[in-house]
C-alpha cells in the first residue's frame, strides 16, 4: 500500500502543499468575487468582507501551525505575504488609475504601514483594542482609516457608499 508519505515525503511537506494550496485558492476566490466589483474600493470591501467571514478558520490552522511548526508557520507568511502584497500594489495602482486614490505618497511604504496595523491588531498591540470591540470591528476600521487616507475627495465619497453597501458582510 502507498502512503501519502510516499507521495510528501514527511508530515511538514505534505501541510506546507495543503496550506499552499489553500491560501492560493482564497486568492482565486478573491480575484473570482471582484470580478462584478464596481471600482477598486468596492473590490477591497468584497475581499475583505470573505476575509472576515473566512478568517476565523485562517486564523486558527495558523495559531496551530506556530504552536506545534513555527518554522514552517513562518515559511508560509513569507511566501504568501510577497504575492499578497503584490496583489494589494495592484489594487492601488489600479485605484490611483480610476482618480480614487492620491498618487502622492510611496506605495511600498504604504502597505507595509497597512502589514504592519493588522498584525498589530493580532499580536502585541491586542491589549491597546477597546473592551468589547470585536477583532473584525478593529480590521475593517484599520483598512478603512488606511484608505482614507490615500483617496481623493471621490474616494472618500466611494468609501462612505462601500461601507455602507458592504456593512452587513463585514460583520461575521
Amino acid at each position: 500500500k502507498r502512503t501519502l508519505y510516499e507521495l510528501f515525503g514527511d508530515k511538514e511537506t505534505l501541510i506546507h502543499l495543503s496550506l499552499s494550496h489553500h491560501f492560493d485558492s482564497l486568492r482565486e476566490e478573491h480575484k473570482e468575487l471582484c470580478k462584478g466589483a464596481e471600482n477598486t474600493i468596492d473590490a477591497i470591501y468584497i475581499v475583505l468582507s470573505n476575509i472576515i467571514k473566512s478568517g476565523h478558520i485562517t486564523s486558527r490552522l495558523m495559531n496551530n501551525l506556530n504552536k506545534f511548526y513555527p518554522r514552517l508557520h513562518q515559511q508560509i507568511i513569507e511566501e504568501h505575504s510577497q504575492s499578497n502584497r503584490s496583489g494589494l500594489k495592484t489594487m492601488i495602482l489600479r485605484g490611483i488609475e480610476e482618480g480614487i486614490f492620491s498618487e502622492k505618497f510611496n506605495i511600498e511604504l504604504a502597505i507595509n504601514i497597512l502589514y504592519s496595523s493588522a498584525n498589530s491588531a493580532h499580536s502585541s498591540l491586542i491589549s491597546l483594542i477597546p473592551e468589547g470591540m470585536r477583532g473584525e470591528d478593529v480590521i475593517v476600521q484599520i483598512v478603512t482609516t488606511f484608505f482614507r487616507g490615500l483617496s481623493t475627495p471621490k474616494g472618500l465619497e466611494i468609501i462612505d457608499m462601500c461601507l455602507d453597501k458592504h456593512s452587513s458582510s463585514l460583520k461575521r
